[in-house]
This record gives structure tokens, C-alpha cells and sequence, in this order.
């Protein structure tokens, strides 16, 4: 039996999917915002599967624009203002009171955007690797495979490229015996055009101006040995945001994904600290 339901919003546009787990009732809503290349519900599988958190939590995600369910009428371009729009138009659509953000990676952008715009509905974010800045060498490979896509490169080519992002050695090594079966679920639920317009998004995002006078209670956790946002970075954004703490893990891009039991632990462990604190 499915953990989850699948729920589509018809919008001009475009057709978007969400996730909504069965706590119909539950007013306190966590939003789960993956990476750019992290498509749909199954990145966050072990957070459906949290029974403490399925208990006290609606738990939602979405499927970005033109991936997984989600389609678009139109083929045009969209910005960060957009996309989290979107995303309200789903929290509004599930009487959520109260929202907590979680984020991964370019999720966490997605979150302190929405922050921007929608202070007022947003308990806490919890952001992992928030991709604050890009180290340069990363920025270029992003152009490359922006290029490849454009020139009608296979995507699940590119998503072979993409993949080893972000681990260190050891983390690769735990993730390399499901990676092909992982490249093929993404290229199926992913497109080309959707894919380079997350990365021209990511290119675009201007964080400083986002996150200035931002006073959600937020955690950043942070790879020490992250090398796509750097440490220096992160500690940069810590110190623009107001009401911010900063944990910084023995890890990559990654910050402890494959350790579910690790990764839901500091999700619940910062939402007691950050709200009821």
C-alpha cells in the first residue's frame, strides 16, 4: 500500500505534481525540497517511511516543473519567483497553518526564496548543502552539461556525468552499486528541457539579496569536505542570516543521505530545538 498520495494542481501553464503522506488532518506541514536533479518523491522515501515524523507531520513534495508528473503546457522560461509560488499554491491547497522547510542542496535555494516571499507561513528551515555559491570549477561543469542537453546529448549520459557529484570517496563507494539503477529512475522521470532549466536557475539565483533580513530559525548542515559549496561559503551565509545555527559534518555534497537513520534524526532533532526551543 502506497505511504503517499500522488496529487496534481492544473494551473495555466502547466499541470503540477505533489506528494501529501495520509495525515489529512495534521495542520504542521514539512516541505521537502530536493536537489535539481532529484526528481519527485523518491529522493525522500525514508522520510515517508519515519514513522515519528508520518505521526505528527504532513509531509509534502513536489515535482519541480516539466519532471516526474509535473507538465508543462508551454514551452517558456520561469524564475525563482514563479516556482515558489507554486509552491505556496500547494500549501495553500493543503490548509497547512504552518510550514517547515527542508531543503537539500539547491532545495535549500528553493527554501530561503520562499522564506523571502512568504516569511510569515515558514516555522524553521532545516538546509542541507545549500548551494549558497558554486565553487568556480563546478559552475563551468554546469555550463558544459547545459551545452550537452542543448545540443541533443542523451540525458541519462549527462546524469552519469552528474552523478558522482558532491560524495567523497567512501560516501561513492556506498551509493556506486545502485547508481545505474538510480541514473535510469531519474532519466525516466526527468526531462532535458526541465533539467537545463533548474541549471540556468541555479546560475541565476542571486542569495545574497534572498536571504538579507531573513529571520527564520534556521539550521545549515554543512559537508566539511563539500566541494561544490565550500565550507567558507556556507559560513558566509550563516552570517547574513539572522537567526541561524551552522552544523558541520564529516561528509560531502551529501551530508549524511545514505545514513536515513542519521539524516531523519537531525531533521526531527533541530525542528524540537528551532520551534519549541
Amino acid at each position: 500500500m502506497s505511504i503517499y498520495i500522488n496529487k496534481l494542481i492544473d494551473i495555466p501553464k502547466r499541470t503540477i505534481s505533489y506528494y501529501v503522506n495520509k495525515a489529512e488532518d495534521l495542520k504542521e506541514c514539512i516541505f521537502l525540497l530536493g536537489g535539481y536533479i532529484n526528481v519527485g518523491e523518491k529522493f525522500w522515501i525514508n522520510q515517508y517511511r519515519d514513522k515519528e515524523l508520518n505521526q505528527n507531520y504532513k509531509i509534502i513534495t513536489i515535482d519541480y516543473f516539466n519532471s516526474g508528473n509535473s507538465k508543462e503546457k508551454e514551452d517558456k522560461e520561469y524564475d525563482m519567483k514563479e516556482l515558489v509560488d507554486t509552491i505556496d499554491l500547494v500549501i495553500t491547497t493543503e490548509k497547512c497553518d504552518k510550514v517547515i522547510l527542508v531543503g537539500f542542496s539547491f532545495g535549500s535555494n528553493v527554501a530561503l526564496s520562499y522564506a523571502k516571499y512568504y516569511r510569515n507561513k515558514v516555522s524553521c528551515m532545516i538546509l542541507f548543502a545549500p548551494t549558497f555559491h558554486i565553487e568556480r570549477k563546478y559552475r563551468r561543469v554546469l555550463f558544459a552539461v547545459q551545452e550537452m542537453l542543448s545540443r541533443g546529448c542523451n540525458l541519462e549520459t549527462v546524469l552519469y556525468v552528474l552523478a558522482p557529484w558532491g560524495y567523497t570517496n567512501t560516501e561513492y563507494e556506498i551509493i556506486h552499486a545502485n547508481e545505474g539503477d538510480n541514473i535510469r529512475r531519474l532519466s525516466e522521470n526527468e526531462t532535458t528541457s526541465g533539467l537545463i532549466r533548474r541549471i540556468k536557475l541555479i546560475q541565476e539565483i542571486n542569495l545574497v539579496d534572498t536571504v538579507k533580513e531573513n529571520d527564520v530559525p534556521t539550521c545549515l548542515v554543512t559537508g566539511k569536505y563539500d566541494d561544490i559549496s565550500p565550507l567558507m561559503f556556507q559560513e558566509k551565509l550563516h552570517s547574513y542570516l539572522i537567526n541561524s545555527t551552522l552544523i558541520v559534518l564529516e561528509s560531502g555534497h551529501a551530508v549524511g543521505l545514505q545514513d536515513t537513520k542519521f539524516f531523519n534524526s537531525i531533521i526531527k532533532k533541530q525542528i524540537s530545538k528551532l520551534i519549541y526551543e
